[in-house]
């Protein structure tokens, strides 16, 4: 039941190339963009400095790793969400699924459709960050800075950067899910999540990462810095801090993810849909 319903929401979701683009493929672009401009013209005139005239492949690749976990930009993997779990009650074709299948199958398969596509483009962005730091060696001949890490380590460093921006953006997809089951509505399923996220983002603002509470960790963004930082870490980066907060941190987003999954397929398999 769950592989028929996935094949059929993979099947959708790629049919509409544009969203999958501007849901998955717009940040790992960003990346790539912003990226070759800054070494462009900010690091290509900086000559201060002890790093000034080396290039980071490891810190490149971890920071396209991390792109997924800005704020403003999960605007669109959270709008490809909400096309994945509203579209159904724009588009008035539930009642058209739901002979065919069980609810919480039809669900269940949304979301591996969304953390498959997100997988892909948090992967995609930190190759396209990596490339960065090629651009910069190659082109603006800078020489590169490897890390102290071994393979292994670099390996787990890479696997736990990945790990934690997709925690979080399984967190943001499971809140859209809910949104979109509470609120019936495409914009109503962007807007909210968005606006919470911001409002968790601002509210984590104020907290230091050196000195932070294990509480601090319920924030998704805090929770996702803390991943990030134990990755760079394990990298080798003397400058990694919120360390502590990784744990706890991927602790939170599951439960995050759990209760908020559960409480959209609890309301789902009780809402009449006999006008959708």
């Amino acid at each position: 039941m769950i592989l028929q319903a996935l094949r059929s929401e993979i099947l959708k979701l790629t049919g509409n190339r544009w969203s999958l683009f501007w849901a998955f493929g717009f940040i790992p672009l960003f990346t790539l963009v912003m990226g070759v401009l800054f070494e462009t013209f900010v690091r290509s005139s900086a000559s201060t400095g002890p790093l000034a005239n080396f290039s980071l492949p490891m810190n490149a690749a971890l920071d396209g790793l991390g792109a997924f976990n800005n704020a403003f930009l999960q605007i669109f993997p959270i709008s490809g969400a909400a096309i994945l779990f509203a579209g159904e009650y724009r588009w008035e074709t539930w009642r058209a699924i739901l002979p065919r299948n069980e609810r919480s199958a039809i669900l269940l398969a949304k979301l591996i459709t969304f953390a498959l596509a997100v997988g892909a483009g948090i992967i995609l962005s930190g190759l396209l960050g990596w490339l960065v730091s090629v651009y910069d060696m190659v082109i603006l001949r800078a020489a590169p800075h490897w890390p102290r890490a071994d393979a292994g380590e670099v390996v787990l460093a890479l696997l736990i950067a990945f790990g934690g921006s997709f925690l979080q953006m399984m967190a943001s997809a499971s809140l859209v899910m809910l949104a979109a089951i509470v609120s019936r509505a495409m914009m109503a399923s962007i807007i909210a999540p968005f606006m919470i996220l911001i409002a968790a983002a601002l509210l984590a603002s104020r907290v230091r990462l050196p000195t932070a509470d294990l509480s601090a960790s319920i924030f998704p963004n805090l929770a996702g810095t803390g991943i990030d930082q134990m990755a760079r870490a394990i990298a080798g980066d003397p400058d990694a801090v919120g360390v502590h907060l990784a744990l706890p941190g991927a602790a939170a987003l599951v439960i995050w993810c759990i209760v908020l999954s559960a409480a959209a397929v609890a309301l789902f398999r009780h809402q009449d849909l006999s006008r959708e």
